[in-house]
Order: structure tokens, then sequence, then C-alpha cells
């Protein structure tokens, strides 16, 4: 099995904004893995700014493994399971390589991936759309663009005020269902009181419950990451799931901040690919925690991989493809508001040109 890499640049349609950074593009490596046979699997890794990777680690990680044949789905486990135990910190690295083996198996086999997981689809995957930090009149062209979309999410920052603002914005336009995206912006959540100038916990609590009354139905890393304990003093403020992201990348995340969430956002990126993704699926739910799957911006290759889970969670922001200008993959159908996936062997999509 070769396995061959190529540096890529993934070009947004709009400058994404949210609490801590912004970017108008997102590095990342494409990957190809082929057989003597001259099948083809292809996976990505996406790589925003605050992962811990970037496009010359990935390439190093790639450099030093090998893959040797892979005629089965047990085979394929196997040697996941070997690589995952030494990848370390190269969760997106991994998760090129889990994509690219999974594309292939699936051609090879002529099943779709999601055939190896027992997963059925009753019809199209509905997502969210993201709306970024942004100035009212973009905030308002963007929802007027996303008109057929379900759902919005909702990405706020720490100008409390302003965050208060874009709810209402939105409110005028629409009535649908929010979920919104703190990015860790809420800091001072241990703080018992007000006083010296900090908000205090109260500010945040009630600020959770305006939030449900505006229809918010989630809400995403309301604390930053190392700091997940401080999210237990909004419990019973509102209904709203608490949802972890940038808290959880592995199984041991999952369970040291299991007692602070209600549910967990689970990237292939971050988490290490489909197999990987699916074990954690598995334990998040075997603790009766609902299940966000997401993603970064990426291509329709690796969101293609992330929706062969889709209907095993509660939540679906795949919205990462959409968000782009040069997407160098095919095959992913989207329509009002909807993926529709096709019954074609491995991901079902391919490269628009010569990218290897």
């Amino acid at each position: 099995m070769k396995i061959t890499a190529a540096k890529f640049t993934l070009a947004l349609k709009n400058q994404f904004n949210i609490s801590y950074y912004s970017r108008n593009s997102t590095p990342a490596v494409l990957v190809k893995a082929e057989d003597e046979n001259n099948i083809k699997g292809y996976g990505e890794a996406s790589l925003p700014q605050y992962m811990k990777e970037n496009r010359e680690s990935v390439l190093n990680f790639l450099n030093g493994i090998e893959a040797g044949d892979i005629p089965g789905f047990d085979a394929l486990k196997e040697y996941l399971n070997i690589l995952s135990s030494h990848a370390g910190d190269n969760r997106a690295a991994l998760a090129s390589v889990d994509i690219a083996l999974h594309d292939y198996l699936g051609k090879k086999l002529n099943k779709p991936v999601r055939d190896f997981y027992d997963v059925v689809y009753k019809g199209g995957v509905s997502t969210s759309y993201t709306i970024g930090l942004d100035s009212p009149d973009m905030i308002e062209r963007k929802i007027k663009d996303a008109a057929g979309f379900d759902v919005y999410k909702i990405k706020l920052g720490k100008d409390h005020d302003y965050n208060k603002e874009i709810i209402r914005i939105i409110r005028r336009l629409t009535d649908k269902p929010l979920y919104v995206d703190l990015n860790q912006a809420w800091e001072g959540l241990e703080d018992l009181s007000s006083e010296n100038g900090k908000l205090g916990i109260n500010f945040f609590r009630e600020f959770l419950a305006w939030l449900e009354e505006n229809n918010v139905i989630l809400v995403e890393q309301p604390a930053p990451a190392g700091e997940d304990k401080v999210v237990e003093l909004l419990k019973g403020s509102s209904s709203i799931p608490i949802i972890a992201d940038e808290s959880v990348k592995s199984l041991e995340d999952v369970e040291k901040v299991a007692p602070f969430y209600d549910g967990f956002n689970l990237k292939l990126m971050k988490c290490g690919g489909i197999y990987s993704t699916f074990k954690l699926i598995e334990s998040a739910k075997s603790m009766n925690k609902k299940i966000m799957l997401g993603c970064m911006t990426e291509t329709s290759c690796g969101i293609s991989a992330a929706l062969q889970l889709a209907p095993l969670a509660d939540y679906i922001d795949l919205d990462g493809n959409l968000l782009i200008n040069n997407d160098p993959f095919v095959g992913l159908e989207f329509s009002n508001g909807k993926f529709l996936l096709k019954n074609l062997p491995g991901l079902g999509i391919s490269p628009v040109e010569n990218l290897f």
C-alpha cells in the first residue's frame, strides 16, 4: 500500500471569526492510499490554528508509517489500533490515514463505508449552518443567504452585550432553533460574586436562561478547556444541553469531563478518524451523553467520512465543505439543507483533478 500526500489550502467564502481568532483560509494535507491494483482511497487532515498540528508535522507522521495489505475490516481496525497507539497528538494526521483507508477498503469490497459500522440511513442528513462572529450587516446577510437550513450555529464571543445583539438580530429574521458556540469565551465562571469588576457566576447563569428563552437549543464549550469543572456551576439555570468541544479529543478526555457536560462534539480531525470517533460515540452513549457530530472547515472528503456515522448522532454540524470555495472533491450531493448519500463504494467521492 502506497501512501501519498499533498499540501492544500482551503479558501473560505467568508472570513471566519470566533471568540479568539479569525482566518480566511485553512491549511490542509490531502492523502491518497493506493494498492498495486490501482484501487485508491482518499483522506485529509484539516489544520485550523488551534490544533497542535501543522502540515509539516502531518507529512512527517505520514513519512514514518507503513500500511501493508488491508484485506478486510478486521485487518483495518487492527492496523488503526496499532497506528493510534503511536500517534500521540497527531490526531488529524491519524484521521487522514484512517479516512483514506476506509475509502480504499470500501472501494475494494464494493460497499459504502457506513456498512462496516451497520449504519442505516433513512433519507437525507440535515446539518446546521455556521454563522461566525461578524458585523450586524454581515450576520443579517449570512442568515438570509442560508435560508434553506433548519438550524443555525451561532458563534459568540467575549463581548456579552454584542452577543445579545447578535441573537436579537437573528431573532428579527427567523425563529429557527439555534446552536450557540462560545469557543471557551466565558472566563470567570469560578467567581461566585461580581466584586472587583468580575461578572460572577450569576451573570452567566442568567445569560444561559436568556438564551433558552430565545430558542437556543444547545451551548458548546462555554469555559476554557482544562477548566471544565466550573461548568457544573451553570447546571440548573436552564434545560439547554451544554456540549464539550475543545475539551474532548480522546476516550480519556471523555471519561475525565463527562461529569460536567451533557454531551460531546466529536470531530474526526481531533478524534483521529472514523474508527476512533465511532468508539468515542459508543463510549459516550454508554454514559447517556448527547452526541454532536462536528467538523473543521474541510473538503467533501472529510465531510463524507463524518457523514458515514451521522445517524448515530443527536446533533449534526457538518457544513465544513459548504464554507469553502475550492473543494477539490466531487460526489457529495447537497440540497435544501440536507446531504444526500448515494449507495456508492467507499466515501462516494472522487478528486476533481490530479491532486497528487
